[in-house]
């Protein structure tokens, strides 16, 4: 939704664990997380001088986040930090539905939902996230992350 009109490479962990044959609601463990970030952090390393990346990811714990930072720091670049702020039962009612629509691929088995919603980290102030509120509907999400990203030609 973002990446096209701020001309941004899109990386989404989710779908560069299904490169990998993984299905990221399956419950995939650290190890295979950790793999799958660090691929991330080579592709965002391989985008051209002047482009911009967004990854696509809950990024929880922490220091998940810590490390995005870390790189971008060491590549010259921006972090921002775009944090969708949900309700726990928007969150689940949205669960619930990918599981009816097809289009929307893999959703987390439950015992994997519970345990991260259960360890789920999210920012804190000092990370000066930017805090949108994700029962907005998608254009008026658009249109505030825009208003903080024009987009680049």
């Amino acid at each position: 939704m973002l990446a096209q009109p701020l001309n941004a490479e899109l990386i989404s962990l989710d779908a560069l664990n299904l490169e990998r044959g993984l299905v990221s609601g399956d419950g995939a463990g650290v190890t295979e997380w950790t793999l799958t970030h660090r691929i991330a952090h080579a592709r965002v390393t391989a985008i051209r001088a002047g482009r911009d990346a967004i990854v696509d990811d809950t990024s929880s714990p922490r220091f998940l986040r810590d490390d995005w930072r870390t790189l971008t720091r060491a590549l010259g670049a921006d972090f921002r930090l775009i944090y969708l702020q949900a309700d726990p039962e928007l969150v689940t009612g949205r669960r619930a539905n990918n599981h009816i629509d097809p289009r929307r691929g893999a959703t987390y088995g439950m015992r994997c939902w519970l345990a991260h919603l259960q360890a789920f980290e999210p920012p804190g102030r000092d990370e000066h996230p930017l805090v949108l509120n994700a029962d907005s509907d998608s254009r008026a999400l658009l249109r505030a992350l825009l208003g903080h990203f024009p987009p680049t030609e």
